[in-house]
């Protein structure tokens, strides 16, 4: 069985738990953070008073010893739940070295295998999809993709931790802190810490406690960016840097502002109505949306196109080479801005 939507691998463990959970998890998640959140969840949900956990992750991979506790008896339990946490260390060698374990699992074990890629193709993957569940969440290309995730993963914790928050706020969250997993849930745990017995989380919660000002400075980024002003670009882009903004998280959010603006230049090249941006962006209403419809006729879609392959190559070159970030993030700035 195979998901490729959370929701729906979430409502599998209600439906399944504790009696028809699979013995065997595979999860393909590109981001970090999301990857092991989801496997922490899973495991939590697997465990019962009698059980234990083994975790193996990719610093510590060793495959004779993940084998050998597939296949020894546990002392003190009568369950055994196995966490091998391959990251992007998902070699085919190593891949298929465990292929015939998934096919003689034992009946008091639970194996979670999570990793940042697999191919469809491949026989680990067609044999752990027999075997047992996979869920598998790719990065999705459409800004729109991602944000609608975000407002149903944010939607999603909230009711987890026993608060509520409405849609209107929850699209200002997402807009204003980003779609990165990682840092959606640390602004909602501060948010939670803030209200502390209060149920509804509110518009001024958020303005007050959340990364407000980081995220508006990336918008500032952002409109600079498209207004090819290299001078106020490359100075928001050290200030944000300076005060500990992560690299990478910055280049998601000007990927997701230039995604953005690709989408609405390609609904205006076809000649679609306005309200189509709306149904895909929420947010935008009224003096906002004329904004960002008129930034996107100016800078056209070839731009805008040409500007996501100047941040993936960007990328590319900060996770293969030891090249200093603020070099990097300099470089992008000019190959965007100029004509």
């Amino acid at each position: 069985m195979r998901y490729s939507n959370l929701q729906a691998f979430e409502k599998h463990l209600s439906s399944a738990a504790p009696l028809h959970l699979a013995s065997l998890y595979l999860l393909i998640i590109e981001d970090r953070f999301q990857r092991k959140a989801i496997a922490q969840r899973l495991s939590k949900v697997l465990q019962s008073s009698q059980s234990e956990t083994l975790t193996f992750d990719e610093e510590n991979v060793d495959f004779h010893a993940v084998v050998g506790e597939l296949k020894s008896l546990s002392l003190f339990a009568r369950r055994k739940i196995i966490w091998l946490d391959l990251g992007e260390k998902n070699s085919t060698a190593f891949l298929k070295s465990l292929l015939s374990a998934l096919t003689q699992l034992p009946p008091d074990v639970y194996f979670i295998i999570s990793l940042a890629s697999l191919a469809q193709n491949t026989s680990f993957f067609k044999q752990a999809e027999k075997s047992g569940v996979i869920l598998e969440i790719s990065d999705e290309k459409k800004s729109w993709e991602k944000e609608k995730n975000a407002l149903e993963w944010v939607q999603g914790y909230v009711a987890q931790n026993g608060k509520r928050i409405s849609a209107d706020v929850c699209q200002y969250f997402v807009k204003h802190v980003g779609s990165t997993p990682g840092l959606l849930q640390n602004e909602l745990d501060k948010l939670f810490c803030y209200v502390n017995d209060r149920s509804q989380l509110t518009l001024q919660d958020v303005q007050e406690i959340c990364v407000a000002t980081s995220s508006e400075s990336a918008w500032q980024l952002g409109d600079a960016l498209f207004q090819r002003d290299a001078y106020n670009a490359i100075r928001i882009t050290k200030a944000l840097l300076d005060s500990g903004t992560a690299f990478f998280a910055l280049l998601r959010q000007i990927r997701h502002q230039v995604q953005t603006m690709a989408c609405i230049s390609s609904i205006i090249t076809q000649k679609k109505n306005t309200e189509e941006i709306t149904r895909l962006f929420p947010y935008m209403k009224g003096g906002l949306l004329d904004r960002n419809i008129r930034t996107a006729q100016s800078c056209g879609f070839g731009y805008l196109e040409k500007a996501l392959s100047a941040i993936d190559y960007t990328e590319t070159l900060a996770k293969n080479s030891s090249l200093e970030h603020n070099f990097l993030a300099e470089l992008l700035i000019f190959k965007v801005t100029q004509p």
